[in-house]
């Protein structure tokens, strides 16, 4: 009925998707570490009224490229080798937050890695707290946004990293998001 009543597009109810998020998880949103906190007030800083692309790593033949890079922000998906040569035509060029599964962060966190200056925030679908920590000392110039946990069976997949992700933006004043290149990992 509230649906019906507010558009999501129109006039998304913050207070709203936080009482439901808590009674699927029956956490409160203030339980949260301070450090964590902190990153997450940067992080819906840095998107405040920001336009956001979204690419993912599906083949395409579109030359997306330029209206990619056109986007305020551009969001990919367990992007951590910066030094990739991205087709700068179909994909763009710009990075500025990736969002990394478990498995990644894992690895990312065991090896001390550190990220290029073009990252500014990383979505990280992980919990533990400790290695976070140690990742955020290695990478102190970066945002890490700590992800909730909205589906128990495939946390650590990438396939729900588009869901997740959402979640997350939609929690934030984003002035626009556009979605490109993604295929829920169907394609070969």
């Amino acid at each position: 009925d509230y649906l019906d009543e507010s558009f999501l597009n129109y006039n998304f109810d913050k207070k709203l998707f936080h009482r439901y998020m808590s009674s699927l998880h029956k956490i409160k949103y203030d339980d949260l570490n301070s450090n964590l906190k902190d990153n997450e007030k940067k992080f819906f800083n840095l998107l405040k009224n920001k336009s956001i692309a979204i690419v993912g790593a599906a083949p395409t033949e579109n030359n997306d490229g330029l209206e990619i890079d056109s986007f305020d922000l551009v969001l990919r998906f367990n992007h951590i080798d910066l030094s990739d040569n991205l087709n700068i035509p179909k994909k763009g060029s710009k990075t500025d937050i990736t969002y990394l599964n478990g498995l990644i962060a894992n690895n990312l966190f065991d090896k001390n890695t550190s990220l290029s200056n073009q990252v500014k925030a990383v979505g990280i679908k992980f919990n533990n707290i400790n290695k976070i920590k140690k990742f955020q000392e290695v990478n102190s110039n970066l945002i890490i946004k700590s992800t909730n946990n909205y589906n128990f069976f495939s946390f650590y997949s990438s396939l729900n990293l588009l869901p997740i992700t959402l979640f997350d933006l939609l929690e934030t004043d984003v002035k626009k998001i556009k979605i490109f290149h993604l295929d829920l990992y169907l394609s070969k």
